[in-house]
């Protein structure tokens, strides 16, 4: 089963406008992070239910879950190459995700989807964003897992949520060496986007955190012997 990224796009924007209009709030009491995603993905299983969900009478079914991290309909979790000692499996290391938004159908892999990674302006280390988007790439660089990731950033002001980073990877970018797509400017709602480039101070802005990019430049060889790929550390350039 194919479903391309174009599909989800507008899918996804909705969710987001409804965690904007219901629940910003969650963000202003920094609440743990698990407590949004679970809201994202109620938000987003209501606009794919109508299309893949049970009601269709089209299998294969999709679901969408938070902090799903079983491989098959056996106890088997998925597993991603790490460089930490996590787990030994045949041999090598290993890291078991639980990815912050699924959507698939349960117990096929063929139906990997997308999955979603978020972080909240107030778990926003440079480290925690970078594992974030390794582990979007190691979803993707292994056949039977998903087939489109995504990276949001958020945080929230007086006037809501603000979208500050959403960047796509697909199987395409990465066979292209490239480990993030480029983003794109979406206008939702209430919720603001932020360009990147942007260095407004307006109160309660969260300016990206161009830590993380000097971070990942001086460890980059022992990115590529854990996962395969160059890291990209280039500003995002909203379309």
């Amino acid at each position: 089963m194919i479903v391309e990224w174009k599909t989800f796009q507008p899918l996804v924007k909705n969710a987001l406008r409804d965690l904007d209009t219901c629940d910003r709030g969650l963000l202003t009491i920094h609440v743990n992070e698990r407590a949004v995603t679970h809201k994202l993905g109620e938000y987003l299983r209501s606009y794919i239910d109508p299309l893949f969900g049970e009601t269709t009478k089209k299998a294969p079914y999709i679901s969408v879950d938070c902090e799903y991290n079983r491989l098959d309909e056996e106890k088997d979790a998925k597993q991603l190459p790490w460089n930490h000692d996590v787990s030994v499996k045949d041999g090598g290391l290993y890291y078991t995700p639980n990815p912050d938004v699924a959507v698939h159908h349960r117990g096929d892999q063929k139906a990997n989807l997308l999955v979603i990674e978020v972080k909240t302006h107030y778990f926003d280390k440079p480290t925690q964003i970078l594992i974030d988007k390794m582990k979007l790439t190691g979803y993707l660089r292994t056949p039977t897992y998903y087939q489109s990731g995504l990276f949001l950033k958020l945080g929230v002001d007086a006037g809501g949520i603000v979208l500050t980073e959403a960047k796509l990877v697909t199987k395409e970018s990465i066979a292209a060496g490239d480990a993030g797509a480029q983003s794109h400017l979406w206008e939702i709602g209430r919720i603001k986007l932020t360009n990147q480039s942007s260095k407004s101070k307006r109160p309660g802005f969260i300016d990206p955190d161009e830590e993380l990019h000097e971070w990942a430049k001086g460890t980059q060889p022992e990115f590529e012997a854990a996962f395969g790929f160059r890291p990209v550390h280039d500003e995002l350039k909203w379309k």
